[in-house]
């Protein structure tokens, strides 16, 4: 006991101490009012005790205790190559083995300043039983606390061992707990190993806790090995929480965890299965790193099932980089809980932030929630902000009640002037309850000036089971612009890119490959103040895709009001208002497609859309149907739309519209250089118009055909009665009295019936060519609203003429089984008498 200490050291060297009973609950005790310029170290020396086990009150004895009560500075420890055991007298029993303090103590009452704190080439272990039974400290194995401010200190722990290490408190085997603000400090753990470590709070391992402001802080744990920890609260492993967090930095590099777990009570969830890190204030100017970190059988009931990384107050100017990490069958169990590997929340919002993500990868996570794989969220706005995630693989990810089987993506408030880049993203087998098979994405409140893009985005055997787009998802808003930003609505207009994505074996209710949808208008204010979202959708590669609506893809976006709310003379009030629908726009190129399919009431074997502009280019299709309308598109309230250069086999729609069935309000149709092939008729097969739009306001068409396959012919078929109210504008048919291609200028209409469809040659005849409906001349064009009965196609500019429809007699000496099925028959030769 001193009350003073200064420029002393005090070594203990080449020391054994075994079966130490104390009073004061350690072998070693020291004690001093102050310390200046003080050395203290344990150097190759053993510790050993034997624990009864008792009812009622812990009775084992620490091995190191310090402690100060006034002045700590310039102060040194270092435990080297020493062995740290404690036993319980009955290990096999079952009993509690209570110690009255950790196996070291380190507890500064006041301010500590310039201390460096070290133990390398250490073991500590705690037998069966035997645990730190103290909830107000913890660290089974080394607990260090500062009662005040801490500056320019270092902690470390290397090339050590930590063998069932338990506590009631915080951190089963290492606690730190700093009460004042923390500056210029660093923690460093290299070369560690837990195993069997438990907690009955947080950190089953580990726990570092700063009350206060962290300004300048570094933890760098690197090379750590973890098996079979467990925590009640957050952080299964490791639980790193922090008051507010400035300019600080913290690595985890080259490190592997096995079975972290956090359970929870009754009363409350927990984070982090393994790894927790909590700031409770704000971040500024803070990174997070991570790389060449595996986890393996983690799960928490809340969200993170091995990793969450949370801030309360929002973050400004910080980054989040994390590399090469893999999680493996690790998950969520409780309600409400997100992320199955990996959860990143920002309970604010975020400026000038900053995530990168690659060479991640998920296999066999799952989340109760959002995010099976991965779930990002930030509650409230993003801004000026950059998210790049590439090279990530989701494999058999999982996401039972929300969306994202893979990654889920959420900015709950505005995005604005922010990119964010989804590349090079893998699924397989992903199975979300709601959205996005694969990849999730949602802003809340609008997006201004931002740039969402997603490249080389490939699943397998995805679904969304009761939502949108089985592969991908995204949910924009449609909120109005402030009118306090002195801005126009024009110039906040953003992007949403995505390309060079593959889709097989995909399934949702709306869009079995991706699914775009605006949602939340105010639709009592002018729609002209909404920010314009382009969107462009290219270079695809989909088969065997299906949806209830919207086969492939599916997007819309909210149906603009009738009336907008005007304030006139200090009164609100309704003014009527033509819509308007063409403020979006969306262009889809280039995409390959075989087996697409809608089997709901919406239709669209391809695409559906609704409420924009739409242009859809050099699209191949390959099997396509639609059980009721759209074999290619099914819109509805699209402005303009603009099919070119597509080509399409074996296409069937089962009620109307194999091309098109289309619903404007005061629609451009333009349908240039398509070809449509279309399916063999059969009674499953009810097909209804080629090309069947409904209020049109104008309409093109040039070098557009409809081909049946070979050994079929083209017949007329009527399933049911036809009335519509309103003036044909054009009629143009193999059959005069049933036009193929049906244009309205007006609506509603009521019931279809079959124009030009294809029968397979029966019996007894055959077919060798392919009949067809085409144009020969160069186009057609002019629908004008002001002459409602004009005729579209009545100057014979655009005429569809119709060739090879007939089947052909069996020849003689020939059997024909139908279609193209003709053999001589069995013994023919030459000529016979008839």
């Amino acid at each position: 006991t001193f009350r003073t200490s200064r420029d002393v050291r005090m070594d203990v060297f080449d020391s054994e101490f075994h079966g130490v009973q104390c009073g004061s609950g350690a072998a070693v005790y020291v004690e001093a009012g102050s310390a200046v310029s003080t050395a203290w170290s344990v150097r190759s020396s053993r510790f050993s005790s034997a624990v009864e086990p008792e009812l009622g009150h812990p009775s084992g004895c620490g091995a190191l205790a310090y402690a100060f009560g006034v002045e700590l500075s310039s102060a040194s420890w270092s435990i080297v190559d020493s062995t740290f055991n404690v036993s319980s007298t009955r290990p096999h029993a079952a009993l509690a083995a209570p110690l009255k303090r950790s196996i070291i103590t380190l507890a500064a009452s006041k301010d500590a300043t310039g201390l460096t704190w070290a133990v390398s080439n250490s073991t500590f272990a705690m037998d069966t039983g035997v645990y730190v039974d103290d909830e107000d400290t913890g660290g089974g194995a080394i607990y260090t606390v500062v009662g005040g401010h801490l500056s320019d200190s270092h902690f470390s722990v290397s090339q050590s061992t930590f063998l069932g290490c338990k506590a009631i408190g915080d951190g089963g085997a290492l606690m730190f707990e700093i009460i004042g603000d923390t500056q210029a400090c660093s923690w460093s753990l290299d070369t560690v190993e837990f195993r069997h470590c438990r907690s009955e709070s947080s950190g089953g391992s580990m726990c570092i806790h700063h009350e206060s402001v962290a300004r300048d802080v570094s933890w760098t744990l690197s090379n750590l090995r973890v098996m079979d920890s467990v925590s009640i609260n957050d952080g299964g492993a490791l639980q790193l929480g922090v008051g507010d967090a400035v300019g600080t930095v913290f690595n985890l590099v080259d490190s592997t965890f096995e079975w972290a777990l956090c359970f929870g009570t009754d009363d409350s969830d927990c984070g982090g299965g393994a790894v927790s890190y909590q700031v409770n204030g704000h971040t500024i100017n803070s990174q997070v790193n991570a790389t060449n970190v595996s986890f393996h059988h983690s799960s928490s009931v809340g969200s993170g099932g091995a990793v969450q990384l949370l801030n309360n107050k929002g973050a400004v100017a910080s980054s989040w980089a994390l590399r090469n990490i893999t999680f493996k069958s690790t998950q969520t169990t409780g309600p409400f809980s997100f992320g199955g590997g990996l959860a990143l929340l920002i309970d604010h919002s975020c400026e000038q932030c900053a995530w990168e993500t690659s060479g991640l990868s998920f296999e066999d996570t799952q989340a109760v929630d959002f995010g099976g794989g991965a779930f990002f969220l930030v509650y409230n706005d993003v801004g000026n902000s950059t998210m790049r995630w590439e090279d990530t693989q989701f494999r058999n990810c999982t996401s039972e009640g929300g969306s994202g089987a893979g990654l889920a993506l959420v900015a709950g408030g505005a995005l604005y002037d922010s990119n964010w880049t989804v590349s090079s993203v893998d699924c397989f087998g992903g199975r979300s309850g709601m959205d996005g098979g694969c990849v999730f994405s949602s802003v809340g409140s609008g997006i201004y000036r931002s740039r969402l893009r997603y490249f080389n985005v490939n699943a397998t055997s995805v679904s969304a089971m009761r939502g949108w787009g089985g592969s991908l998802a995204m949910r924009l808003p449609g909120s109005t612009v402030d009118p306090a930003w002195n801005v126009s609505a024009a110039s906040l207009t953003s992007l949403v890119h995505i390309s060079d994505c593959s889709c097989t074996g995909c399934a949702s209710q709306y869009g079995g490959f991706l699914s775009v949808v605006m949602v939340g208008s105010d639709t009592l204010l002018d729609p002209t103040s909404i920010p314009k979202i382009d969107y462009v959708l290219e270079n695809f590669d989909l088969s065997d895709v299906v949806a209830s609506t919207g086969g492939a893809v599916y997007a819309s976006s909210p149906r603009p009001p009738t009336s907008i709310l005007q304030d006139v003379s200090g009164r609100l009030s309704l003014t009527q208002h033509k819509p308007i629908v063409f403020w979006h726009s969306l262009v889809v190129r280039n995409v390959s497609a075989s087996h697409v399919m809608a089997t709901g009431s919406g239709g669209g074997a391809v695409f559906a859309f609704a409420n924009m502009n739409a242009v859809v280019e050099d699209v191949d299709v390959q099997n396509a149907s639609a059980s009721t309308m759209g074999g290619l598109v099914s819109s509805s309230e699209v402005a303009n739309l603009t099919l070119q250069r597509i080509r399409m086999r074996d296409t069937t729609s089962n009620v109307s519209g194999v091309l098109i069935d289309g619903e404007g309000d005061d629609m451009n149709l333009t349908v240039v250089d398509t070809s449509v092939g279309l399916r063999p008729f059969s009674s499953e097969s009810n097909t209804s118009g080629l090309l069947v739009a409904n209020h049109v306001l104008s309409a093109a068409m040039h070098n557009v055909s409809f081909v049946c396959p070979y050994g079929t012919q083209a017949v007329n078929r009527s399933f049911g009665w036809t009335q519509w109210i309103s003036d044909v504008l054009a009629s143009e048919s193999i059959l005069p009295t049933e036009p193929s291609i049906r244009l309205y200028q007006s609506r509603p209409f009521l019931g279809f019936n079959a124009r030009f469809v294809c029968e397979q040659c029966p019996f007894g005849l055959y077919s060798l060519s392919a009949p067809r409906l085409e144009q020969h001349e160069a186009g057609c064009g002019g629908v004008n609203s002001s002459e409602p009965v004009a005729p579209l196609m009545g100057d014979g500019r655009c005429a569809f003429q119709a060739s090879g429809s007939a089947c052909r007699s069996c020849p003689f000496g020939a059997i024909c089984s139908g279609g193209t099925d003709v053999v001589a028959v069995s013994g023919f030769w030459g000529t016979t008498e008839r």
